[in-house]
């Protein structure tokens, strides 16, 4: 199983997908490494690039994880010193998710731009199954210039935790709501010093609510 956070972890299958745009990357498999062997695609004023889509070998997860942040980093550059941009989408199950769209100033120096962090879910639900079995990300250009543009390296890394647990149990002898010596059912008289405690009082020295550790 992977330890949390999970990564940073390469792509280990990565093509062009002309789900977007009308011009297509040049080597798109090129970005399993920071080795100066890239991907490429050179537009003109207004062109759009299609993705390329980049997924990721198994992730291993465990399935009692709570996923709580995705952060992709992409390392590319351009021929020109203008403002352009990088724009990604989580790819999930294998398909390119349309909820959340990050976009980044492609540098003219080559270099890592990160999109997303550790608290942020990019506008989607994600379980440990989506992240164990085809995930990725899809980098595309909307082009503002004629420009050429190169991605040389992705890396992802997740962000997970282990959730709180929760205990619904009878309560009885109590003297204050919520204050009170509580007894569970099936256990001794126990003194519970919960995080946070709800419930409503069903009658004369019973209650019952739902304790979170």
């Amino acid at each position: 199983d992977d330890a949390c956070p999970a990564g940073p972890r390469t792509p280990t299958q990565a093509v062009d997908d002309a789900g977007i745009g009308t011009v297509a990357w040049s080597n798109p498999e090129s970005i399993g490494s920071s080795d100066n062997t890239k991907a490429s695609i050179t537009l003109t004023l207004g062109q759009t690039s299609h993705y390329l889509k980049a997924t990721a070998p198994p992730f291993q997860i465990p399935a009692n994880q709570q996923i709580d942040g995705i952060v992709v980093e992409v390392e590319c550059d351009q021929l020109l010193v203008l403002t352009q941009s990088l724009s990604v989408k989580l790819v999930k199950g294998g398909s390119i998710s349309e909820a959340a769209v990050f976009a980044g100033e492609i540098p003219q120096t080559e270099a890592y731009v990160t999109f997303g962090n550790s608290t942020y879910l990019w506008g989607t639900t994600l379980t440990p199954a989506d992240i164990n079995s085809g995930f990725g990300v899809a980098c595309y250009i909307d082009s503002a210039l004629a420009d050429t543009y190169e991605i040389n390296h992705i890396r992802i890394t997740v962000y997970c935790s282990t959730p709180p647990s929760t205990t619904t149990l009878s309560i009885e002898e109590f003297t204050e709501w919520p204050e009170a010596t509580y007894q569970l059912q099936e256990a001794e008289e126990l003194p519970i010093s919960p995080v946070s405690i709800s419930g409503t009082a069903t009658g004369v020295g019973t209650a019952s609510g739902t304790i979170s550790a």
